[in-house]
């Protein structure tokens, strides 16, 4: 079989599963919804980027979409980014603020706007024959990279903290969601590494090599997304999340100690003022017993010599 056949098959099958899973994401009851609309959005971009290694031409007037569907795979790692957000704390919300991450989607095609979206006819059909050569597709690769591995490092960070807080703040040891969404992060790690070597041969081995290297990938594209299916199945409760406001018992157990110091310390100073007190009490009575005592005494005295020596 050819290998642009094949690998046309491969990739077929990768988008159907992959819309089915996100199907199934976003029908699925669960509390979490949040969390399974963006791992949905995610998978359904994966389709898209899937696409492109589907055996197609695209008419000259819509070549401009081809482009536009290469640049949604800078809104995939974001959308992850979200996902274990949402996965992770259950009171996470969406905000305005997040439409910063579609920054770099944003830039990507206002870089490729001068000498192609805004051209027409030639001019683009140069570009695309040169599309390896030129430019804006160099400064793509080192944008996608850069991108790539910041995600996966805050990712593992955040993962890291999700894990202490959890394990403090929750007598279940069990902690399914981090070691879920810590293998998906090596999953991925271990993917684009490949993923970058592939591209990397694009400009320094035959195209016979890069074929093969796009046949490789879609094979574990598959595996994945089959990965993802059989994840969500199995394991409904993956995407049970905590609350972000939850601190570590070390952020907050060195004040809790200090006030239990100053409680102590002014019970300590209470308890020596009451013994002090008390003291001083014994030692009066105890002077007011002796001279008690002394005075009695005077009298027996005084008596017995009355006695003797009768006036």
């Amino acid at each position: 079989m050819d290998r642009l056949v094949f690998m046309d098959s491969i990739a077929r099958i990768a988008v159907f599963v992959s819309l089915l899973l996100a199907l199934f994401l976003l029908t699925v009851k669960t509390e979490n919804k949040l969390a399974n609309r963006l791992f949905a959005s995610f998978i359904i971009l994966s389709a898209i980027d899937f696409s492109g290694l589907l055996d197609y031409t695209f008419p000259q007037q819509f070549v401009d979409l081809e482009i536009l569907r290469s640049t949604t795979c800078l809104l995939e790692m974001p959308l992850i980014y979200l996902y274990v957000l949402a996965a992770c704390y259950s009171d996470f919300r969406l905000k305005g603020k997040h439409l910063i991450y579609t920054l770099p989607f944003i830039v990507m095609n206002l870089v490729f706007m001068p000498r192609f979206y805004l051209e027409s006819g030639i001019a683009k059909e140069l570009f695309i024959a040169n599309y390896n050569k030129m430019s804006e597709v160099l400064f793509f690769q080192i944008l996608i990279e850069f991108q790539y591995w910041f995600y996966i490092v805050t990712i593992f960070i955040i993962l890291k903290k999700y894990r202490r807080i959890y394990l403090d703040n929750y007598t279940n040891p069990s902690t399914s969601t981090y070691n879920w969404l810590f293998q998906m992060n090596c999953v991925f790690a271990v993917m684009h590494s490949i993923t970058a070597i592939k591209n990397l041969m694009r400009y320094t081995t035959s195209r016979d090599a890069f074929l093969w290297g796009n046949v490789l990938m879609v094979i574990m594209a598959l595996c994945v997304i089959c990965w993802f299916v059989m994840k969500a199945l199995n394991h409904p409760e993956l995407f049970r999340g905590i609350n972000s406001n939850l601190q570590l018992t070390k952020d907050f157990l060195p004040k809790e100690n200090k006030e239990i110091i100053e409680v102590e310390n002014n019970q300590d100073e209470a308890v020596s003022n009451q013994i002090s007190a008390l003291k001083n009490y014994i030692q009066r009575k105890n002077l007011i017993s002796i001279r008690l005592l002394l005075f009695r005494n005077w009298r027996i005295n005084l008596m017995f010599l009355f006695v003797i020596y009768p006036f």
